[in-house]
């Protein structure tokens, strides 16, 4: 191999090893996540069936079930700020033959219902939050 051979595919490997590093960074480029849990209150009282949602203008979402305590955890989901809102349960499905229970009580307002008319709004940060969330 002669010198300018050897010269020519150095250039090419530095100038190549160059692009990849600018291409995918010196870090991993990952935003910081955090998880989230607390109370889900209305009223005063503990909320007990149902899921909290968290969704943001950059498209991040997360959901956790509400326990029969009132309590939910979600995550992990990116940093930031997001909309609240409740959902009511989702019935089971059951084996043909079994009866239904019946309807598990919820009564919050139908605004607190979707993201665009909820007027709740979080801020997750890195690592673990406790966000309690009270249902005016």
């Amino acid at each position: 191999m002669s010198w300018q051979s050897f010269r020519r595919r150095s250039v090419c490997g530095l100038v190549f090893g160059a692009l990849t590093l600018a291409l995918v960074g010196c870090g991993s480029g990952a935003k910081p996540t955090g998880n989230a849990k607390g109370k889900v209150t209305y009223k005063g009282e503990a909320v007990k069936t149902g899921s909290v949602n968290f969704t943001s203008t950059s498209g991040s979402a997360a959901q956790g079930e509400i326990d029969e305590n009132g309590n939910y955890k979600l995550g992990p989901v990116e940093a930031g700020d997001f909309i609240v809102y409740i959902s009511p349960p989702i019935p089971k499905q059951l084996p043909p033959g079994t009866k239904a229970p019946p309807a598990a009580k919820f009564e919050i307002p139908k605004e607190y219902q979707a993201p665009t008319t909820s007027k709740l709004k979080v801020t997750v940060k890195a690592g673990d939050n406790d966000i309690p969330i009270d249902v005016k």
